[in-house]
């Protein structure tokens, strides 16, 4: 669910809204409407940013002729920049536990023997880059070149 423009960004709140927020909890009051508006757009930001990683990603895999073992070590390959990905959102500001975070992810992947070790420690770098990149620009989601 990637969205381009005002309108499609639109499209996706309210998809967002039908989809996970129009059930209420038992016994409590309906959110404001212009929190559930709020909340959808943060999501639909994020799924943008989501798809715009997974481009970054993907560009860093082909430029640098990364060698992912097929399809399957890519998509695992994906999957790791989301949780590392995670992992940087989570930890601002506390660059100790975001190192340890991601030195336990990359333990995590590298037992699993689907790809070398330099290949995730080079996504890992790119993904960390992207990040620097949208946070430099005020993470309006605009890709960085």
């Amino acid at each position: 669910m990637t969205c381009s423009t005002r309108t499609s960004l639109y499209c996706c709140v309210v998809k967002v809204f039908r989809l996970h927020h129009t059930r209420r909890r038992a016994g409590k009051l309906p959110e404001r409407p212009e929190l559930r508006v709020e909340r959808g757009l943060k999501l639909a930001r994020n799924q943008v940013l989501l798809g715009k990683l997974h481009d970054w990603v993907e560009r860093v895999i082909n430029e640098r002729r990364l060698d992912t073992s097929g399809m399957l070590g890519e998509i695992h390959l994906q999957w790791h920049a989301r949780k590392v990905w995670g992992i940087l959102g989570r930890t601002r500001g506390k660059p100790a536990e975001r190192g340890r975070l991601v030195a336990e992810a990359e333990a995590r992947f590298a037992r699993q023997d689907l790809v070398r070790p330099e290949v995730v420690q080079t996504v890992d770098a790119a993904v960390l880059q992207f990040y620097e990149c949208v946070v430099k620009s005020g993470a309006t989601g605009e890709m960085p070149t």
